[in-house]
């Protein structure tokens, strides 16, 4: 049942992306003055223009890799063909009524509801004052969204007892390799194979032993040993960010981006109660009943 559940929902969100491209259609598709008709349906003429924008936004949607058929032309022919057809069976399921169905006028709401959300959106980010000196003082202003937290790009070696890291750590500064001896000794069957690598731990990630043991080092240093709930850890820090607040030349483009979240965040926040907004957790609740 839960397969069955899970393919259905899947076939929902399929349909739904798919009304979502037929409601585009809407868009541009009557001719006016000089403008290149491409397709006929009946009374109602595709644009050339109509048809790029469907083209840009299955590009929006599905990304460039999965949209190679939008940059050729058999691929744009197979897509108009498609294009036309949707509209024929449309037009076909108005008749019929289906459009009339009550799970249909839900799917069909929805897909209106998210192109007119995006477009929506999009209008509003592009109002969005992003200045250099806008984006300057939303910087200044909020240290704290944007410091960097300190990382330590670490390695470690996993004894099971206090003696076997003592001796280790021993092999270590009498010049073995931290690579070769992790390979050998650690117990750490998913970091062993790697010399030991943890990659970069940010502060705040470790417990606290481990943690505090691990940026008190140096770049190329040595610590341990260190007990936690695995075992005796022998670490070493092979590189060290001390974090901070990165210039504002770096992360120009996150200040923008966190800007327009910003107000989008807080234009969100109005709508919802312009309109009235309200969600029921309790009955969402009785979904996993």
């Amino acid at each position: 049942m839960q397969h069955g559940s899970q393919a259905a929902s899947q076939r929902g969100g399929r349909l739904l992306r798919g009304l979502a491209v037929v409601y585009l259609l809407g868009l541009g598709v009557t001719a006016s003055g000089d403008t290149p008709v491409v397709a006929e349906i009946g009374t109602n003429q595709m644009t050339l223009d109509g048809f790029r924008l469907i083209l840009r936004a299955m590009r929006d949607r599905d990304g460039i890799a999965n949209s190679l058929d939008t940059l050729t032309r058999a691929g744009r022919s197979r897509i108009l063909e498609r294009l036309v057809d949707q509209r024929v069976y449309t037009a076909a399921a108005r008749q019929e009524g289906i459009d009339q169905q009550p799970d249909v006028k839900v799917l069909v709401e929805q897909a209106e509801a998210e192109v007119l959300a995006k477009a929506y959106l999009d209008a509003r980010s592009r109002q969005v004052v992003t200045t250099d000196d806008a984006l300057r003082a939303y910087y200044a202003q909020r240290p704290d969204d944007f410091r960097a937290v300190a990382r330590v790009k670490a390695r470690h070696i996993l004894l099971q007892t206090k003696s076997d890291a003592d001796e280790a750590l021993a092999a270590l500064k009498g010049g073995a390799d931290f690579a070769a001896l992790a390979a050998e000794k650690s117990v750490d069957a998913n970091t062993r194979n790697k010399g030991g690598e943890l990659g970069w731990v940010p502060r705040g990630l470790m417990v606290k032993p481990f943690e505090d043991t691990l940026f008190s080092l140096k770049t190329g240093q040595i610590g341990g040993p260190v007990q936690s709930g695995y075992g005796f850890h022998v670490i070493r820090a092979d590189e060290v960010d001390e974090g901070g607040m990165p210039p504002f030349d770096e992360i120009r483009e996150a200040v923008r981006q966190r800007l327009i979240a910003a107000d989008v965040e807080q234009l969100r926040q109005q709508l919802r109660t312009r309109y009235h907004a309200k969600v029921y957790p309790d009955v969402l609740a009785t979904m996993e009943k």
